[in-house]
């Protein structure tokens, strides 16, 4: 502590409050100093006295005013105010209820107007931090706005009693207290491993409801790690009771923080005290001797002070805390950051373990000690041991060695917990460095931030290519792994590899390349091979790992999570029945393991990722229900992983015509993703724009083209040019552009996603193909025949090179499709039927819904004007079977493909029917030029009008007739085949 700090503070604190910063403006010259003044200046006349009365009404949220301007009855965004239910100097806090719809009451909390920038900007990181916290032991947030001037945000209703107002009304037990305390290390746990340090944890802020559930409250001071913040950790607001003393001291905020104010709140709760008391309650000389109590003393033990203790509804005894409850609680009040419990994961085991009557992790692990434990444990077992000491013996000797060997895995989970910890604080403390009065107000990206963290991480190189010193192995490459993951999470494919390439260098150096550390990093490694282009690589890394894992015993858990990986790595490169293979390795391996959602959820998206490359939609569909029914039941399941999960289904029901139910959940998914991951988010903007797509398909053209619009926009503003993400969202642009009859665009932007792609993965990627495929559509469309071809062939002799079978290939059969529809522009049926035929007898079973309907369509054309009338009219019953099966009326796919049923009906010479068919196909749209931009819709407009023309309705016949002849005027190259026979009839 500065020296200065006691005098100054003392000095100011005496003066009137106008006269203070003068006198610190003269006589502190220390910026740091100053602020921890100030800070203090604010903190210090709001200290209480130990235990003050924090009883409160079942209802309350905190303590309301009796000041407050009445707006009973008011309505802010979709909530009616009810009564207030708390308010203090920044805002207020009041009772709402939703205006219509379902039922619901929240807790609507608002920002005074005219308060300062400074407050403004808390008031908006609370609301920030609390969006991104999602548990159920934290307050969740609803909604928010702004009204007239003032912010506003809603938030869960807590119905409850504070927390030390809870434990005194109930007389909880000993072990009720320390289940409320092990609750709550769960719920500030989560907010860690989110990069929240809450910093303000007191029992005020804790409710429990009327389960005897705690409920954490108030994030008005949480320090998010992933953002800048404007308070250094000095000028900070805290609750001085509760305070750290790096807090008081303007050291480093870390998650250490949190775990000693948890100490705090347990301390009280053991013993009806707080560990620090002022030595005079008034004034300055108690604050100030409760500042150099929390900074310069160490904490009475508990049960010692409990023997002095008066409190009447404490039913325990001091001996009860008497040495495990102890240890754990001075553990986490000590002063050295370093020296208290790595997370609050690691005192809630604790205290789990002392519960249980097994050893504590706090205390050391003598003979006697553990002993001790197994005793209390078994106390009828020991008792008994005169008449059987035999038995009891052996049992001793196997209850130990279980008891061993349970030590070893809570050595090993205390590791992890400390090599986790570690990585944190590295984080926590790159942060930190990024202060306004650091980076002189400049804003910092995440991409400046990592490149800081990696430079960090070389400095005073222990390796030729450079790790920090002071850092043990294992966190060397936990903070390499961790920083590798952020680099491919944002995209910077190249940046990755280069720390997957240092993983795997330290990994060999340290442990040698036949060790599980190895084979862990190479792995590892293989996801930024195979996005940067170096798929056989990246296989080539599992191939190497996945032996020596399989090798290895006790490390299931790594296995399941590699072959998992590796099975990606296979299914992406197409190697469909390998990546099958190690999913179904995976799963048998799952079966060693205790139940865990997290590797059931990841098993079951991997199973419902191959359906779709295997084109199974209906088997897809299926394993996305049951993955979306757990996700939704489960209050600890992450809101990104049902927005993929719900992207991910969609995708398998637009493949089997499910438009309506695709766009719903493509709806939902983008809602969670725009409000978790805001609207610049690669996969926000990936939902965004399969959600215009789909829109159009169902009419809604208007939305689809505003959608997409944005979503290309956002993608070029967020996504670096070679992100491989980018090229989906500009292939999804180009079939905007399509769309609009925007060809020649179309094509500019169709070429630029296969550039990206191509760079990415290469020219034979699956994806790849696709977009070449795409590419030759829109070169027939243009005239340019002979290059649609040429594209299309090219996409074929790059499977053939690489040996893929046409039955695993959708590419393949995209090919297929082109050169058919070419074929037909030109007027080479016989190509055109066999490239038709070719698809059908490839057609995987469960195929996409749109594939068999297409290689139909082409096969019944061809049959058609090759004279085969009856085999023609057998195809398009076909094709009308599966339409009226597969999809739903209203759709484009409807619509679309029932026009070619009609054209072959009218070919046929069944006028009758096809003029049915065609009305049918153009349900809902205008007779006018503009409604015809789609082929398809095109054909049906032809035969509606060549039908009622043959059936002698020249009336109704006459509107299409002057549509078609304005439609005319707009036509495309590879149209011409399909305006021969009319032409010069509509001019008439």
């Amino acid at each position: 502590m500065n020296p200065q700090l006691i005098p100054l503070f003392r000095y100011a604190l005496d003066l009137p409050i106008d006269e203070r910063s003068a006198y610190l403006d003269a006589h502190c010259t220390d910026p740091d100093l100053r602020a921890q003044i100030d800070a203090l200046l604010l903190t210090a006349e709001a200290t209480q006295p130990p235990l003050p009365n924090l009883a409160l009404p079942p209802d309350a949220f905190v303590r309301p005013s009796t000041r407050q301007v009445d707006r009973t009855g008011e309505v802010i965004g979709a909530f009616r105010l009810l009564k207030p239910i708390g308010s203090g100097g920044m805002g207020a806090v009041w009772l709402a209820e939703r205006v219509g719809g379902f039922q619901q009451q929240v807790a609507i909390k608002w920002l005074h107007a005219g308060l300062s920038a400074g407050a403004r900007q808390r008031f908006a990181r609370e609301r920030e931090t609390l969006a991104k916290l999602e548990h159920p032991g934290i307050a969740r947030i609803v909604d928010g706005g702004r009204d007239g001037e003032a912010d506003w945000f809603a938030m869960e209703y807590v119905q409850g009693r504070a927390l030390d107002a809870y434990v005194d009304a109930t007389k909880a037990s000993l072990n009720q207290r320390i289940n409320l305390l092990i609750g709550l290390c769960d719920a500030v746990q989560y907010a860690h491993q989110n990069l929240v340090v809450h910093r303000d944890l007191k029992p005020s802020n804790i409710m429990v409801q009327a389960n005897g559930a705690p409920k954490l409250l108030d994030f008005g001071i949480a320090k998010q790690l992933d953002q800048l913040d404007d308070l250094t950790q000095s000028q900070a607001p805290m609750s001085l009771a509760y305070a750290a003393p790096e807090q008081i001291r303007g050291d480093a905020i870390t998650t250490a923080t949190d775990v000693y104010a948890l100490g705090v709140i347990l301390y009280e709760l053991l013993t009806g005290e707080r560990p620090h008391k002022p030595i005079n309650k008034q004034g300055a000389d108690g604050a100030l001797s409760l500042l150099q109590a929390i900074t310069d003393t160490d904490a009475t033990a508990p049960s010692s002070v409990l023997n002095k203790a008066t409190h009447t509804v404490l039913s325990f005894r001091s001996t009860q805390l008497k040495g495990d409850l102890d240890t754990i609680v001075l553990k986490a009040l000590s002063r050295d950051p370093a020296r208290r419990y790595g997370s609050a994961q690691a005192l809630a085991d604790d205290l789990g373990a002392f519960l249980r009557q097994m050893p504590i992790r706090a205390r050391p692990e003598t003979w006697r000690y553990r002993a001790a434990k197994f005793v209390r444990r078994h106390v009828l077992g020991v008792s008994l041991g005169s008449i059987a000491l035999g038995l009891v013996a052996a049992l001793s000797i196997v209850s130990f060695m279980q008891a061993a060997r349970a030590l070893r895995q809570q050595r090993l989970a205390e590791t992890q917990a400390q090599r986790a910890t570690a990585v944190q604080d590295f984080l926590i403390g790159l942060f930190e460095q990024q202060r306004p009065d650091e980076t002189l107000g400049a804003s910092v990206s995440a991409k400046d931030l990592l490149d800081r963290a990696e430079t960090k991480l070389a400095q005073n190189s222990k390796l030729g290519e450079g790790f920090s010193k002071g850092l043990n192995t294992e966190t060397r490459a936990a903070l390499l792994k961790t920083l590798s993951q952020l680099r491919y999470d944002l995209g910077d494919y190249s940046a990755a590899l280069k720390l997957g390439n240092q993983a795997v260098k330290l990994a060999e150096t340290e442990s040698g390349a036949d060790s599980t550390a190895y084979a862990l990093a190479l792995v590892e490694r293989s996801f930024s091979l195979s996005d940067s282009g170096e798929p056989a690589a990246a296989i080539a890394d599992c191939q190497r790992a996945l032996p020596v894992l399989r090798a290895t015993k006790g490390i299931d858990a790594e296995l399941f999570a590699s072959l998992t990986n590796c099975s990606a790595l296979e299914r992406d490169n197409g190697a469909l029945d390998a990546a099958a293979a190690l999913l179904g390795e995976a799963e048998a391996t799952l079966k060693n393991l205790p139940p865990d959602r997290g590797r059931t959820y990841s098993l079951l998206s991997a199973r419902g990722r191959l359906a779709i490359a295997r084109a199974d939609y209906a088997a897809g569909t299926g394993i996305y229900d049951q993955y979306i029914s757990l996700l939704r039941a489960d209050p600890l399941a992450a809101p990104s992983d049902l927005s993929s999960a719900l992207h991910s289904r969609a995708t398998t029901k637009n493949n089997m015509g499910k438009t309506r139910s695709a766009i719903a959940d493509y709806r939902e998914a983008l809602a969670i993703q725009q409000r978790i991951l805001g609207p610049n988010h690669m996969l926000t903007i990936q939902s965004m724009s399969s959600l215009a797509n789909e829109l159009y398909v169902v009419g809604e053209v208007a939305e689809s083209l505003r959608m997409g619009d944005q979503a290309l926009v956002l993608a070029r503003s967020s996504l670096s040019s070679d992100n491989p993400a980018l090229s989906y969202l500009l292939n999804d642009a180009a079939i905007a552009a399509n769309r609009r009859q925007d060809i020649a665009g179309a094509t500019v932007l169709m070429q630029e996603a296969i550039d990206v792609n191509t760079r990415a993965f290469g020219n034979a990627h699956p994806d790849t193909l696709l977009m070449i495929c795409n590419l030759s559509s829109l070169q027939r469309k243009l005239g340019r025949f002979d290059a649609a071809r040429a594209t299309a062939f090219g996409v074929l002799t790059r499977l053939a090179d690489a040996k893929v079978a046409p039955l695993s290939s959708e590419a393949w059969r995209e090919a297929h499709f082109r050169l058919a529809m070419v074929a037909d522009r030109v007027g080479d049926a016989a190509a055109q039927l066999e490239h038709g035929n070719a698809i059908i007898a490839a057609l995987p079973e469960g195929a996409a819904a749109k594939e068999l309907p297409q290689a139909l369509s082409q096969q019944a054309l061809a049959l058609i004007r090759l004279g085969k009338t009856q085999d023609a009219l057998a195809s398009a019953a076909r094709l009308e079977s599966v339409v009226r099966e597969r999809f739903e009326p209203g759709t484009m796919q409807h619509a679309d493909w029932l026009a070619y049923v009609a054209w072959v009906a009218m070919e046929a010479g069944d006028t009758t029917r096809a003029l049915s068919l065609s009305t049918e196909a153009l349900v809902g749209m205008p007779i006018a030029a503009e409604s015809w931009t789609r082929f398809d819709s095109l054909l049906a407009a032809i035969v509606q009008w060549r039908a009622l023309t043959a059936l002698n309705q020249n009336a109704a016949a006459k509107p299409w007739a002057i549509a078609l002849r304005a439609r005319h005027k707009t036509a495309l190259p590879d149209e011409a085949r399909y305006w021969q026979a009319i032409a010069s009839e509509i001019e008439k």
